[in-house]
């Protein structure tokens, strides 16, 4: 017959017939040496999900080089470039200035940190490209502050 809250040896435990378990013992003090059955395994992390990469091509007219490459759909365009060593165009790193802009000729872009940038300019075509991260493969165009 089990007694739940039975005292044994200062601390608290269900009576069953069984040792008491493994956090009993530790609160007791008592051994703890803990048998194969009281031990359980961690479950296995669960897997990570995949994000989708895109291409991402930047045509920079100033330095007159056209840069491939990856971007995962979670990272910002300027961020990934910089890591792979391309060199764009760049000021505030915030989308507050338009030192990073760029005219998007094909795909998608999200921008939602974009606040250097007019409702007017995005309806237009242009994008940042320090806040943008990609939402399909992309071709875009660096652009003359003054345009």
């Amino acid at each position: 017959r089990a007694r739940v809250g039975a005292a044994h040896g200062g601390g608290l435990w269900r009576r069953s017939g069984r040792s008491p378990s493994l956090l009993a013992r530790l609160a007791r003090g008592t051994s703890t040496t803990a048998r194969a059955s009281e031990l359980q395994q961690a479950p296995a992390p669960a897997p990570a999900a995949v994000v989708p990469t895109h291409k991402v091509t930047v045509h920079d007219r100033e330095r007159g080089v056209v840069h491939h490459f990856l971007v995962p759909q979670d990272q910002y365009i300027l961020h990934t470039a910089e890591a792979q060593d391309i060199t764009l165009p760049f000021a505030c790193r915030h989308g507050c200035c338009t030192s990073c802009a760029v005219r998007i000729k094909s795909g998608q872009i999200r921008q939602p940190e974009a606040l250097g940038i007019s409702a007017d300019l995005r309806e237009q075509g242009y994008a940042l490209l320090c806040v943008g991260y990609p939402s399909s493969d992309l071709e875009v165009e660096t652009q003359d502050e003054d345009e």
